[in-house]
């Protein structure tokens, strides 16, 4: 009886209990599995760079909230903790976390606000100088080489064509950016792509 269940078996090409049904169907759509395999990509080759400086992905975005001004991001003034969860979209305690790292290492501080009328219970954030050093040699590698290697990568040859990096990165960005709304994704953090008109 075992026997003839085998020859049925391979005959079927699996065992005949229901899940040769599933079998045709995809494991996983193309678009996700290339989105996911392309950021591990970025994060393998920023890595050490990050690195070298005692950063994470996760630090690096943080600290560039404390350096460069964002349209989300209360202009001119100290930054406050709640102004980099939110711009940020994660949990106030992630980035108390990372927050505690950095001062640690030396490369922020936090203060109490020193006016009368701000809330006392809300800390300014801002970058020591060791931090903003150690944040410049990243961003200066950042800016050349992840640049070169997307416009490389989606421009199909025509990367020192002005017209073309314009029309590659809008049409990227906009498929990046529906995918991110339909996730729900609140991060608010804009980086440049580099482009002249940008």
């Amino acid at each position: 009886m075992n026997e003839g269940r085998s020859r049925e078996t391979e005959r079927s090409g699996g065992p005949s209990d229901g899940h040769a049904v599933c079998s045709g169907a995809p494991a996983m759509h193309a678009i996700a599995f290339g989105t996911k395999r392309a950021l591990h990509g970025f994060l393998r080759i920023t890595r050490k760079a990050l690195a070298s400086q005692g950063l994470t992905a996760a630090r690096y975005d943080l600290m560039t909230l404390l350096l460069v001004e964002q349209p989300t991001v209360r202009w001119g003034m100290p930054k406050r903790q709640s102004d980099l969860w939110r711009a940020l979209g994660v949990t106030p305690g992630v980035v108390s976390r990372m927050l505690r790292g950095l001062e640690e290492r030396g490369m922020v501080r936090r203060e109490r606000p020193r006016e009368r009328y701000e809330d006392r219970r809300q800390r300014h954030v801002s970058l020591t100088e060791l931090g903003r050093a150690c944040l410049c040699k990243v961003r200066r590698w950042m800016k050349r080489g992840l640049a070169r290697i997307v416009l490389h990568a989606i421009c199909f040859g025509k990367h020192d064509d002005v017209d073309a990096q314009f029309e590659h990165m809008d049409t990227l960005e906009s498929y990046l950016r529906v995918l991110r709304e339909h996730f729900g994704d609140r991060a608010s953090l804009y980086y440049p792509w580099g482009h002249p008109d940008d």
